[in-house]
C-alpha cells in the first residue's frame, strides 16, 4: 500500500479548484509512483495525463465533467493501460473508469466519489479518500499479474479494502474481455485461458453479457473495438 504524501494541500484552501490544481494535488499524492505530468492532444482534444511505468504502462487523463451543481467541481479519473497512453490503435486499453473499481467498495456505493466543493480544503474531502484507494489501485496495476488479477477476479484485496465486483456483473465481463486483450497486447499468452474461463463465467451467469456475446457471434466480431475474430472464435471454442 502506498503511503498518502499530500503535504501540499493540507489545511489550504483553494480559492476554486481547477484541472491544474487537481493534477498538482494529485502528483503530490502519488510521488512515491514517480508520475510524469504530460499535456497535449489526446483523441482531438486537449488534455493533461499522469504516466506511470511498469508491467504495464499506466496513464490517468484528469478530467472535469460538464454540467456540474454550482459550487462543485465534478471529476474523472479516465484510465489507460495502453503500451501507449490513450493511442487509437489500441483503444480497447483506454476505456477504463475508477468508478468501477470504487462501486465494488461498500463504503462509498451510491456515493459521488469524484467531486469537490470548488472552495472545499483538500484534507478531509470525499475526493482525497478516493485518492488514497485510486493510488493503491495504479500500484497494484503496474504489475501484470496483478492488473489481470483486478480486472478478471470477482473479489480481491487492496491496501487492505475488499472489493467485490460480483454485483456490476456486465461491466465486470467488459473488463474480463479488456483483461483478454491486456494479455494479448502485453504478450501473456500464458493468461489467455484464465482470460477465457472468466469470459465464459460471466456468459454463463449474466443475462446482459449473453445477450452481447450472442450478438457479437452473429457479427463474428467484425466492426467492433472490443473484440477480435480471432478472440470471438476462441471464446465459441472454449464453450
Amino acid at each position: 500500500m502506498i503511503k498518502v504524501m499530500a503535504k501540499l494541500y493540507k489545511d489550504r484552501k483553494i480559492s476554486s479548484w481547477t484541472v491544474s490544481a487537481l493534477t498538482e494535488v494529485l502528483t503530490e499524492e502519488w510521488s512515491c509512483l514517480n508520475p510524469i505530468v504530460t499535456k497535449g492532444v489526446f483523441y482531438s482534444k486537449k488534455g493533461t495525463i499522469l504516466t506511470f511505468s511498469g508491467e504495464v504502462n499506466i496513464a490517468i487523463e484528469v478530467i472535469k465533467e460538464p454540467h456540474a451543481p454550482e459550487g462543485e467541481m465534478h471529476n474523472a479519473l479516465s484510465l489507460s493501460l495502453s503500451p501507449v497512453p490513450f493511442s487509437i490503435e489500441t483503444h480497447v486499453l483506454n476505456t477504463f473508469d475508477f468508478h468501477y473499481f470504487m462501486r465494488a467498495l461498500p463504503e462509498f456505493s451510491g456515493k459521488r466519489v469524484f467531486m469537490i466543493g470548488k472552495h472545499e480544503t483538500w484534507e478531509g474531502s470525499i475526493f482525497s479518500q478516493v485518492t488514497a484507494i485510486v493510488g493503491s489501485i495504479i500500484e497494484e496495476m503496474l504489475n501484470f499479474n496483478r492488473c489481470f488479477d483486478l480486472l478478471t477476479k470477482d473479489t480481491f484485496l487492496v491496501a487492505g479494502k475488499k472489493f467485490d465486483t460480483t454485483n456490476d456483473g456486465f461491466q465486470q465481463y467488459l473488463s474480463r474481455i479488456k483483461a483478454y486483450r491486456l494479455a494479448e497486447i502485453y504478450e501473456h499468452p500464458e493468461k489467455l485461458e484464465d482470460a477465457l474461463n472468466a469470459i465464459q463465467e460471466s456468459i454463463e451467469t449474466n443475462g446482459m453479457a449473453h445477450d452481447n456475446f450472442k450478438r457479437v457471434c452473429e457479427s463474428g466480431g467484425v466492426g467492433s473495438w472490443l473484440y477480435t475474430p480471432e478472440m470471438v472464435n476462441r471464446i465459441q471454442a472454449h464453450r
